[in-house]
């Protein structure tokens, strides 16, 4: 019996499985075991439909869990014919992509992670100085948005649990770090600005 070809399958989804039995009549009857990517039996033993001559299939919504889960089919067939197979989950049901491609990602999150440290360094010596320009404030905001696209990117895309997680608890301290503290010290500059600005109109600028 010939290996099947790894297939995916997009997750929380009705999906339907199928696998040939060569030897199958109608009278014979296949069943399907699955574990999911913990190892943790989904479909225990079920019974599956003859599609056609050749394919048994099964329809199941089991597909929370991401990543390759282990199926066998055994029937009572002439050959008692026992076939395992793999399928994968994602989120869109994409394949994942090749190592080239997770360096990439994976530079790429370092880089974020970068101007992360640098924003904060950068917002610290605005405040500090009582300076926070404009251009700062975009860049601030640039980062931010930045980051939240590659988050949705690797999220479903790439189904990299981990640097998701990372890219979470980075976007949800930037919402504070990079978007509030900094709008509200722009703000204050561009106030004290034209004030100091009023007072040297005025000539009572100390």
């Amino acid at each position: 019996m010939p290996a099947l070809a790894l297939q995916y399958f997009s997750a929380n989804t009705t999906i339907d499985l199928k696998a040939p039995c060569l030897n199958c009549t109608a009278g014979d009857i296949c069943n399907l075991t699955v574990l999911d990517p913990s190892n943790s039996i989904v479909i225990d033993n079920e019974p599956m439909t003859q599609a056609n001559a050749v394919y048994q299939n099964y329809t199941t919504n089991q597909t929370s869990s991401l990543g390759i889960y282990s199926a066998l089919m055994n029937c009572n067939d002439t050959n008692l014919t026992n076939l395992a197979f793999t399928f994968g989950i994602s989120i869109v049901g994409n394949t994942p992509p090749g190592d080239g491609m997770n360096i990439f990602m994976m530079l790429v999150f370092v880089a974020l992670l970068a101007g992360l440290i640098w924003s904060l360094i950068k917002i610290g010596e605005d405040l500090a100085s009582m300076q926070m320009s404009w251009k700062d404030l975009a860049l601030c905001y640039i980062f931010y948005f930045t980051a939240f696209v590659f988050y949705l990117f690797n999220k479903v895309y790439f189904n990299d649990l981990l640097i998701t997680d990372m890219l979470t608890w980075m976007i949800d301290i930037g919402a504070f770090t990079n978007m509030v503290i900094p709008t509200m010290a722009a703000i204050f500059t561009w106030w004290m600005n034209i004030v100091t600005q009023r007072k040297i109109h005025r000539g009572g600028l100390d």
